[in-house]
């Protein structure tokens, strides 16, 4: 095994002393930077793009990703079900995953107090 030194933020150093599987995260981050850029926004582009436009409170409750992004996110759960994916196909879908996250809790935070 080789051993790597690298120069980073004490925010970063601090992040990545609480973690015990860098390893795993470079390999996960180069295999997404390699993945293949599709022709349609990628999530992650259409949450940041969507978020730039400083939306309402409702526009945020009725956010989805584009139907593009649906049909692939379909495709990609089809593939794993059916045959398994590919390294690539894996940190794709990690960034589905992650933007429905995300939009996940700016939705919990958008919807009005419930009355009692």
């Amino acid at each position: 095994m080789t051993t790597i030194t690298l120069q980073v933020s004490d925010n970063l150093a601090q992040r990545l002393a609480e973690r015990d599987d860098l390893p795993q995260i470079l390999e996960w981050a180069l295999d997404a930077w390699r993945a293949p850029r599709l022709s349609a926004p990628s999530p992650f582009a259409e949450m940041v793009e969507f978020l730039a436009t400083h939306p309402t409170a409702p526009q945020i409750l009725a956010f989805k990703i584009s139907p593009a992004s649906q049909a692939r996110l379909a495709l990609l759960l089809d593939k794993n079900r059916e045959e398994g994916l590919s390294n690539a196909e894996h940190a794709e879908l990690d960034w589905y995953e992650y933007v429905h996250e995300i939009m996940t809790r700016l939705k919990a935070h958008a919807r009005p107090p419930a009355v009692s």
